[in-house]
């Protein structure tokens, strides 16, 4: 199979690709070089994705939470649903019946250290990116 079949092949393999496009692809030098990140858009696609829709509906898909959420956001009926509620937003109350007591001050010592520590380098990672330090803040207190 010569070349120029091999890429009358690959442009037979890309459905909807325009006349302008198929003609760099035949016509390019060995320096030029073209990168597709996505396939073409067909007319469906295209107007799935670029539609402009009323405001109603446009606002309406913002503020509906997906379905995961939605159905955690429901709130508990009964004592079994409260009881996976609490033990899913409160963890200490799987944990904290095994919990052996004479580690609470060496827990409590490696906690402040970590406070000690992890608040100053927030404060101080913010102020090298020329953010407000606030931010550094809520970066040491919100996980990654």
């Amino acid at each position: 199979m010569s070349s120029e079949e091999r890429e009358d092949a690959e442009l037979e393999e890309m459905p909807g690709i325009d006349y302008d496009l198929e003609y760099l692809l035949r016509n390019r030098n060995d320096e030029d070089s073209i990168n597709i990140t996505r396939g073409p858009y067909n007319e469906t696609l295209f107007e799935e994705r670029f539609t402009v829709k009323s405001r109603k509906q446009r606002l309406k898909k913002l503020l509906t939470p997906p379905e995961p959420v939605r159905s955690a956001l429901m709130p508990p009926r009964t004592g079994k649903e409260w009881r996976s509620f609490f033990l899913v937003h409160l963890p200490i109350l799987q944990w904290v019946w095994h919990y052996q007591w004479r580690y609470l001050l060496p827990d409590f010592i490696s906690g402040v250290t970590v406070a000690v520590m992890h608040i100053p380098q927030g404060l101080a990672y913010a102020l090298l990116a020329e953010l407000h330090p606030v931010i550094g803040l809520y970066t040491s207190i919100v996980p990654a």
